[in-house]
């Protein structure tokens, strides 16, 4: 088709664009879903046409993607990529940050934000505390000697087991039964009543407050690799954390990733406002401060990436040659089943409590550049990304950053 008018050729892009909108899944849906509560989520105002502050280390530079009509239009196999929220796409926990928010939702007086970040910061110290003795239980072993036929063993005072998998399992969830604990007692505390509980109202408090914005920056490079993943590649986004605030979480994050998807596939204000499908399971915070759990720790995140991989894999449209591939990213001990039970198992950064629990289980941790050479052929002659996807179930992958993280995804993409 050839056009010489400068309206045929703006109908023929807002065409394509639309196009390939609708080729990469995006539908009239609403910005994310939770495992708890979706209804207490709002969107985001549709005049908000900035990317909010949430994202200030993740949004420098743009991705190569002139216009829509050079995206790819199908991926050839079915990718998903789930993250954590806290340390893996944020620069620091933001657990801290909520009684500040609900302080300032609430316009406390000085003496009553004083009060309630000094309640929430004293069960910050006995989870702290409580959770070190137990993650010392868990990695200290004894030599005892058995007299009755001289032969020493190993075994921690709570009797752990390093050959049994079963017995990681408990040892990661008495870790997280540490925060469930303490999080019931922050319940009682009331230290988080008149908590914001809306994307717009934590938008609104990120936007006015630079606090706000610095503890919810996003790391280097995370923002950019999402959006080249989703937009050049086709991947699917969901984000599993074990954070209390599910609008914390679209505001900082899921918010950003669609705002720039939207301006990089299209500018034109006929295509409708929309946040996309990007899924969030986590926990949920009322108004008045009540933490309900249902993401409580590593074995429930474990369990739903089992479940996404098996609705994923009944849903795959490729054949049986071709599969699902899920790939988590994580950064911590809650995410150490995640990453196993995954295709592909990320940890960003070196967590001292992953590498160590791994080292008593025999879980290799390797870094992601071993996985790249040897799917380069660099290693054993083999084919450039052979086997880049196979999944290694005893195995996690760590990267120094997002640009790894965007390396790998693309090579994935490629195979």
């Amino acid at each position: 088709m050839h056009t010489s008018s400068g309206a045929g050729r703006t109908t023929l892009l807002l065409f394509y664009n639309l196009l390939a909108l609708l080729s990469l899944g995006f539908a009239p849906a609403a910005a994310f879903a939770t495992a708890s509560s979706p209804s207490d989520i709002d969107m985001v105002p549709s005049d908000l046409s900035q990317t909010s502050g949430a994202s200030t280390s993740g949004t420098s530079g743009t991705i190569d993607v002139s216009s829509g009509a050079s995206l790819k239009r199908k991926p050839d196999r079915d990718l998903h990529l789930i993250l954590d929220f806290d340390g893996t796409c944020t620069n620091s926990d933001t657990t801290p940050l909520l009684p500040r928010l609900a302080s300032l939702h609430s316009n406390d007086t000085p003496q009553q934000r004083e009060q309630r970040l000094g309640a929430f910061q004293k069960l910050e110290q006995e989870y702290f505390d409580n959770y070190c003795k137990v993650r010392e239980d868990i990695l200290r072993c004894e030599t005892e000697i058995d007299d009755s036929n001289g032969e020493s063993s190993d075994r921690s005072s709570r009797s752990y087991d390093p050959s049994n998998p079963d017995h990681l399992h408990e040892a990661l969830e008495a870790l997280d039964e540490v925060s469930t604990r303490v999080t019931h007692k922050v319940t009682s505390s009331s230290c988080l009543a008149g908590m914001p509980t809306t994307v717009k109202q934590i938008t609104q408090l990120i936007e006015e407050n630079e606090e706000v914005r610095e503890a919810v920056s996003l790391q280097k490079g995370c923002l950019d690799a999402i959006c080249r993943a989703r937009l050049q590649h086709g991947w699917r986004l969901g984000v599993l954390s074990i954070n209390w605030c599910p609008a914390l979480i679209g505001a900082a994050l899921v918010t950003p990733i669609e705002q720039k998807l939207k301006a990089q596939v299209v500018e034109v204000e006929s295509i409708e406002e929309e946040q996309g499908d990007t899924e969030v399971w986590c926990n949920e915070i009322t108004h008045k401060g009540e933490v309900r759990l249902t993401i409580p720790g590593a074995s429930a995140k474990r369990e739903l990436i089992a479940s996404i991989k098996c609705r994923k894999q009944a849903e795959n449209n490729f054949g049986d040659k071709e599969k699902s591939i899920v790939v988590y990213v994580g950064d911590s001990s809650t995410d150490l089943l995640g990453m196993l039970e995954a295709d592909i198992g990320i940890m960003v950064g070196e967590s001292s409590t992953v590498t160590n629990i791994a080292k008593k289980w025999c879980v290799k941790i390797s870094h992601i550049s071993t996985r790249n050479n040897e799917s380069n052929g660099i290693k054993d002659g083999g084919t450039r990304n052979s086997g880049l996807h196979e999944r290694d179930s005893n195995t996690v992958w760590m990267v120094d950053g997002w640009d790894d993280i965007d390396d790998l995804l693309q090579r994935i993409s490629g195979v």
